[in-house]
């Protein structure tokens, strides 16, 4: 029999774990090619002289684009309907983390989100992480001429996001870091298509096929892949020229992710990839 002094500890024990936070699902995801845009780009507005001395005025490329993207996660809130929503949102700039209760709903989230940025033309690469999540304060001060915005939170849920979207390889693509667990992995795989990556990353060494399914419509899933072709000749004819080859590596890693997901789920090839 356990002595009352062990009792006590394990209760002591089972409270401290009860009121403890549970590990969390964290997505990080980050629009690629901002800064270069915004070197190129770096006012909102920009304005010109017409024929007749008027000036003409338009949004730069770098401000619509960021536009685009914070469009896309703001409605997030309205336009799911399906309990995929975070129960955070982190938005910041050109970067952004989401955070979810179980890893199935994470990974549907991500793929719908990255058909939403494919259909804005808005370049992103995520990463999906599994750890500690601790959101400690988020506030707004002003005092006298200083402004003090906080966004305080941590974790190994958030590290890892972070890790496996920078480590894991180039392209628009959504990688799995490697604190998914097998069990969370066959979960995701009924939703979900899980592909290992060519990288072998082994801090990411899977990721997500965010192409449409079949769902018996009349609008087979196949003709609807013919959108991120589209999507990627569209930003790839948006790059400042000339194009780097770290720039360029992003997209032509893209065109081939995607056929890799084409392959799997039994689709032909994309014939040509898109020229820059």
């Amino acid at each position: 029999m356990k002595s009352m002094d062990e009792l006590r500890r394990l209760l002591i024990q089972r409270q401290i774990e009860s009121e403890s936070p549970k590990p969390r699902h964290v997505v990080f995801l980050d629009m690629l090619g901002f800064s270069s845009l915004t070197e190129a780009h770096p006012n909102p507005m920009a304005w010109e002289f017409d024929s007749d001395d008027s000036v003409v005025s338009h949004t730069t490329e770098s401000a619509s684009q960021l536009g685009r993207f914070q469009h896309v996660l703001n409605t997030i809130p309205v336009d799911v309907v399906d309990g995929t929503s975070p129960s955070h949102l982190m938005l910041f700039s050109d970067c952004a983390f989401l955070v979810y209760d179980n890893a199935l709903l994470a990974a549907v989230s991500s793929t719908q989100l990255m058909r939403r940025f494919f259909h804005q033309a808005v370049p992103i690469r995520m990463g999906l992480a599994h750890g500690t999540w601790h959101p400690e304060r988020f506030s707004f001060d002003t005092f006298g001429s200083l402004t003090v915005t906080r966004s305080v939170f941590y974790g190994t849920g958030v590290v890892r996001a972070h890790d496996s979207e920078r480590q894991g390889g180039k392209g628009f693509r959504i990688f799995l870091h490697a604190s998914i667990s097998e069990s969370d992995i066959d979960a995701i795989t009924k939703r979900v298509p899980v592909l290992r990556t060519p990288e072998e990353s082994s801090t990411a060494p899977s990721e997500l096929n965010y192409l449409h399914l079949d769902d018996g419509l009349n609008n087979p899933a196949e003709r609807k892949d013919s959108l991120f072709e589209q999507r990627l000749t569209q930003m790839r004819q948006r790059l400042t020229v000339p194009v780097s080859p770290q720039v360029q590596r992003q997209y032509t890693d893209t065109f081939t992710a995607l056929n890799r997901m084409r392959r799997q789920l039994g689709r032909p090839d994309f014939v040509a990839e898109p020229a820059f």
